[in-house]
């Protein structure tokens, strides 16, 4: 990357890291800039995944395998109506970009 160090994060500069520090037993989220899809019916980008992490989650199954789940779900899916090569690669970046760190087993 032309010489550029990679820079690190405190957990203050992480909205993950800063519940976990004040408390909170588990954080599933994205760890960066998150897509919501803006038209109706919110079927792309970020809105499979929320709707499976939600049923998944609904059914009794914990945090970590609602998301797991739900990721499962939303790669076979995928693409989710948008084939443009920019909203494939949003599509593989929520993919990736959800975690589950804490107790959310």
């Amino acid at each position: 990357m032309n010489g550029r160090t990679f820079g690190q994060k405190s957990p203050d500069d992480s909205l993950a890291m800063s519940f976990l520090k004040r408390g909170a037993t588990g954080f599933v989220g994205c760890t960066g800039s998150h897509y919501s899809p803006l038209q109706e019916p919110y079927n792309f980008f970020g809105g499979p995944m929320h709707e499976a992490f939600w049923l998944n989650y609904a059914t009794n199954r914990s945090p970590a395998q609602a998301l797991f789940n739900a990721k499962l779900e939303y790669l076979r899916g995928m693409p989710h109506g948008q084939t443009s090569p920019n909203s494939q690669a949003i599509e593989y970046k929520i993919l990736r970009q959800y975690t589950c760190l804490g107790l959310g087993w």
